[in-house]
């Protein structure tokens, strides 16, 4: 068992009173919760879940556009004599898959690409729209059609290209970049098309 500092102690003695989430208190930030947080992580006496929209968030992934929370685990009980007798344990990480077969996993791809695709009048399917335009869009225009950030609108265009979208990007005469969808998820630009 790692020798936990006080802070570590007291951040897992907290989760322990609040359904097992574990809270940075805002005192503690970037470097310093990095360092307090990565040894509990490493003993799993925390894990990363993704977070809720109601969950306090202790990093973000932009690249996936998804935020994670830390959560006690059984380890961590144990770690600070708090588990319950009643506690069911954590659950056993599933055993690696078997690799399919080439067409198999061709199936499998066409039906996430489906599944993947935005909800209609979503944020993310008006940026599809904007991208299947004859000229495409700037970074700008996305910015301010869906009131993201650029970080943010950057990530989302990361994430279409994840979702199987192709996306170029071409330099116009006015010196602007433009984005523009040449491939990818051709059901889902009709829709977005159709939607406008």
């Amino acid at each position: 068992m790692p020798k936990l500092t006080d802070t570590q102690l007291m951040l897992l003695s907290k989760a322990t009173q609040q359904d097992g989430l574990l809270v940075i208190p805002a005192n503690l930030k970037g470097a310093a919760a990095t360092k307090v947080v990565k040894p509990l992580l490493a003993h799993g006496l925390v894990k990363e879940v993704p977070s809720k929209p109601d969950t306090p968030a202790w990093r973000r992934d932009e690249t996936e556009g998804q935020s994670y929370a830390l959560v006690i685990t059984r380890d961590g009980r144990r770690a600070i004599n708090a588990e319950d007798a009643g506690e069911e344990p954590d659950p056993p990480k599933p055993a690696p898959k078997a690799k399919r077969p080439a067409k198999a996993a061709a199936q499998k791809s066409a039906k996430s690409t489906r599944a993947s695709e935005p909800r209609a009048g979503s944020k993310l399917a008006l940026v599809i729209k904007l991208l299947t335009a004859a000229r495409g869009a700037t970074l700008d225009a996305i910015v301010k059609a869906t009131g993201w950030l650029p970080h943010t609108t950057r990530a989302a265009l990361t994430g279409l290209r994840k979702r199987g979208y192709r996306i170029e990007k071409e330099k116009r005469t006015d010196g602007q970049t433009a984005y523009r969808i040449v491939g990818g998820s051709k059901k889902a630009a009709r829709k977005s098309r159709k939607a406008g």
